[in-house]
Order: C-alpha cells, then structure tokens, then sequence
C-alpha cells in the first residue's frame, strides 16, 4: 500500500516498471500533462451508470468521489478503507476492487 508519505510504494514501482514508466516520464507528465487532464466539466455527459471506486487512504488527494459523483447522473460510489489511489496493485485490497467491479456488474 502506498498509504501515508513514506509508505510501501512497491507495487506501484513494480507496475510502473512493468510498463516501461521512469522518471523522466513521470517527470514529463506531472510538469505538462497532469494540469490538462481535469475533465469533471465532461462528467455530465457520462449517461451510462458509473462506478466510482476510491481509496479512503489515497495521498494524493484530488477530487473526491462525492465531487465526481455529484457531477454524474447515475453513479455508485464505493469508497475502500485502507486503501491508496492504486486499489487494484495492492495485495490487501485487490479483492475488494475487483468484488466492486463484479458487483456492480452484475446490477
């Protein structure tokens, strides 16, 4: 779990890694991209049912699931105690990602 500063930030190294992320990419993305990417003005549109999954641990912080869901018609929200931004790398919380996932699903 990546959790508070100084955290276990392994599985989220071991992903990134995984996928060929380095610093420099990190680097680039959070200097030009990041900024660029807040498409709550878009959620409006969304007319599908929508699951919204948050970590109630993420250190990132952002907007939150109230925020996201208040902007979507139809949304289910399930909030992950314990759990950071990546959920679904972490051991700990990677079965009650995907139990969300297939529940909602399922209807």
């Amino acid at each position: 779990m990546l959790g508070p500063r100084g955290g276990d930030i392994g599985p989220v190294a071991a992903a990134f890694r995984a996928a060929g992320i380095n610093a420099d990419t990190i680097r680039h993305f959070n200097e030009r991209i990041a900024a660029t990417m807040d498409l709550r003005p878009l959620l409006a549109r969304i007319t599908a049912p929508t699951l919204v999954i948050t970590g109630a641990s993420d250190p990132f912080g952002g907007p939150t699931s109230d925020e996201i869901a208040a902007a979507l018609p139809d949304p289910t929200v399930v909030t992950l105690a314990g759990a950071d931004r990546f959920p679904f790398l972490e051991a700990a919380h990677r079965a009650a990602w995907s139990r969300a996932v297939l529940d909602f699903l399922a209807g």
